[in-house]
């Protein structure tokens, strides 16, 4: 599998989260929209002391891996040596410390950091020929002493910026080769226990099961997710758009959670995640696309649908685990049924799902129909198991209203001869297989 896409391919974002994030910085006073910055010149002798001492930390979890062959690093360093201007190095300092992480400039320093280390021999040089195939050791003295006195310029991200402002600084500073995504960005940012976690929940078995990965995500992709869920199990009815500062909001907030609470959490998620799988199995957070008159076969998205993410994880955190799972037939079939016939919450899902009433509207939607399952006696409830489902599709796969192959058990469902809304009961001798589109297309006429 691909990890770098997750195969689970993520819902992008609406357009306009970016315009509404940009007009919610301009309402910060003037003097708070720069950055805390010093400017420094360090040797690269310097450098790599702070690099041993643990003082700079050249891979960060939001950085990616260090990807510069032997003869890249070696003609970087040959440009060193020839006094060949290089750009500015940017970093980062955290409150109280005296340490740096890098934030622009990590495969110049790690190539540096590994010819000091003799973890490769100089190749491909044009200018300096006679050096190629020499390490930093076997240097002459006088070309070790060029290289450990010359110096790099370094502009250091001090505490006490406004993070919002930090957080689009950081962006700008990225959008060359590195290019940090958002959660890469508040990895760094907001870095402490609150991060930590996030990076600890996306490496549990079954979490990667339920997305359908073999590892966690090289880009953190996973991990706001999974601080998506957090923000909106914290503040749901707080919420307001952009979403990327709702979700800032909730990494700054609890940066430095306590370890009860962490624990805490780590419960929550882990039990949602082990719900969602056992009532949705491989096809949790997929949207079901409706089928039509001419192509009644429906299919499900091959995409994670963050959307549904949200509300499914949410959702069954306010109810008991043994009541979800002892309706877990009727709550994915209601979840299937809104996602196939109620306009609603087909729109709260898929445009604009960052506005505030479209969350607004599919929590509501989604929230009020689990509430209506979960308080519903099992004999009342209206949909069919899955078992008996099963049991008809695998004696035979035609639809009893359009007569057509039914090619997937999951497009199928049973439907009542006589509508549950007309007093028919949910009893096998009133239950027959259809497409889901054919049995929504019927709608409450009598067979």
């Amino acid at each position: 599998m691909n990890n770098e896409k997750l195969e689970v391919e993520f819902e992008p974002e609406d357009e306009q989260d970016e315009s509404e994030y940009e007009a919610e910085l301009i309402n910060f006073p003037v003097e708070q929209r720069g950055l805390l910055t010093e400017s420094k010149d360090f040797t690269t002798r310097e450098l790599h002391d702070q690099f041993k001492e643990g003082d700079l930390i050249l891979n960060p979890s939001f950085q990616r891996q260090y990807v510069f062959d032997d003869k890249k690093a070696s003609r970087l360093i040959e440009s060193l040596l020839m006094d060949v201007p290089l750009p500015i190095i940017y970093l980062s300092q955290e409150v109280g410390t005296t340490k740096n992480e890098v934030i622009d400039g990590q495969q110049r320093l790690t190539s540096f950091m590994n010819f000091f280390d003799g973890k490769f021999s100089l190749k491909g040089l044009t200018i300096f020929k006679e050096l190629n195939g020499k390490k930093y050791i076997d240097l002459p003295n006088d070309i070790q002493s060029k290289f450990r006195k010359s110096t790099l310029r370094c502009i250091i991200i001090k505490p006490g910026t406004n993070k919002d402002i930090k957080f689009d600084i950081f962006e700008r500073l990225n959008s060359g080769s590195v290019q940090l995504n958002r959660q890469e960005l508040r990895n760094c940012i907001y870095r402490g226990s609150y991060s930590d976690l996030l990076r600890e929940l996306a490496l549990e078995p079954q979490w990667l099961k339920l997305i359908g990965a073999e590892e966690p995500h090289r880009r953190m992709l996973d991990c706001e997710m999974i601080l998506r869920f957090f923000a909106f199990y914290h503040s749901l009815y707080a919420y307001k758009a952009p979403m990327n500062n709702f979700l800032n909001n909730e990494a700054s907030v609890r940066q430095n959670t306590s370890k009860k609470e962490i624990k805490s959490l780590k419960q929550i998620f882990n039990q949602s995640v082990k719900i969602s799988w056992t009532v949705f199995g491989e096809q949790a957070f997929k949207k079901v696309e409706s089928g039509s008159e001419k192509k009644p076969n429906a299919r499900f998205s091959q995409k994670i649908n963050l959307s549904i993410f949200d509300v499914v994880m949410v959702g069954f955190t306010q109810h008991d685990q043994r009541e979800i799972i002892s309706r877990a037939d009727a709550i994915r079939n209601k979840l299937y049924d809104l996602m196939t016939t109620n306009q609603d919450f087909i729109e709260a899902i898929l445009y604009k799902t960052s506005e505030k009433t479209k969350v607004q509207k599919r929590f509501r939607i989604w929230l009020n129909a689990l509430d209506e399952v979960i308080g519903s006696p099992e004999k009342d409830l209206r949909f069919f198991s899955d078992a008996f489902r099963r049991e008809l599709y695998e004696a035979d796969q035609t639809c009893s209203l359009c007569g057509q192959r039914i090619m997937s058990l999951e497009d199928s469902v049973v439907d009542h001869k006589i509508p549950y809304s007309l007093g028919g009961s949910t009893e096998p001798a009133n239950g027959r297989l259809t497409h889901r589109y054919c049995n929504f297309a019927r709608g409450n006429r009598p067979a």
